[in-house]
């Protein structure tokens, strides 16, 4: 015995009409990328970037002088002191300097990409104008 089914589910079934999507917006026009920055959704990028960026920065930064307070104390209990101890500090400034330049490169990377992810927009450049705007905002706020 062979038995037609239908291929697809009947519409009446108001489970169907609740779980569908709405199709991706693309934006083609500049007129359609104002209306896309009008809403709240580049300012929700915005200051949620610049605030994972310092969260970021603070949490290396810490764990970076852990690491670096640890790592002195177990050098200076092997070790005498001599008289000559400035060239060292000269290297230590180097040392952070570059080790701050580096964490802040890393903060911004993942602030940047969380919120752009967090903002739902969809095209590439309209992700790397919010994040170069967020880069911009948190280095002036640094300054």
């Amino acid at each position: 015995m062979y038995q037609n089914l239908p291929i697809t589910p009947p519409m009446y079934n108001i489970s169907l009409w609740l779980a569908q999507v709405p199709a991706q917006r693309t934006v083609k026009t500049a007129e359609d990328a104002a209306l896309l920055y009008s809403g709240p959704q580049f300012f929700i990028a915005l200051i949620a970037g610049v605030v994972l960026a310092f969260a970021f920065q603070l949490l290396l930064t810490n764990l970076s002088v852990a690491a670096g307070l640890s790592y002195m104390g177990n050098q200076s209990h092997e070790s005498s002191p001599a008289h000559g101890d400035s060239p060292q500090v000269r290297h230590i400034g180097k040392k952070v300097g570059t080790w701050t330049l580096i964490t802040v490169t890393i903060a911004l990377f993942f602030a940047c990409l969380l919120a752009v992810k967090l903002s739902l927009i969809s095209s590439p450049g309209l992700g790397a104008i919010v994040g170069l705007v967020v880069w911009a905002t948190y280095f002036s706020m640094l300054v």
